[in-house]
């Protein structure tokens, strides 16, 4: 699981700033701008470079990875939805 962290703190926040800690530093992590990101790592993937970039680096952008971090939380809080509202169902049918 790539997102093993954010799937235990549960918290959408606290994880995109430890990935843009982990890109940039402490001291310059509050100004990035994550709009910007996503966007600069949408041009990035976009043709040649995005070629380049998806069969050569080791890692995506931060942009990137925001991105998938974000939606999967998504994914995530839809899981925990529908988790809930199976046991409410089992409940209704038990009870």
């Amino acid at each position: 699981m790539r997102h093993i962290g954010h799937y235990v703190s549960g918290d959408l926040q606290k994880s995109k700033r430890l990935i843009r800690r982990l890109a940039v530093g402490h001291m310059l992590e509050s100004r990035l701008d994550e709009e910007y990101l996503i966007e600069e790592s949408d041009y990035l993937y976009s043709g040649f470079t995005g070629w380049l970039l998806k069969n050569h680096f080791t890692y995506p952008a931060v942009g990137k990875r925001l991105l998938n971090l974000m939606e999967f939380d998504e994914r995530l809080l839809g899981m925990r939805v529908v988790e809930g509202e199976a046991e409410a169902d089992e409940l209704e049918v038990v009870g």
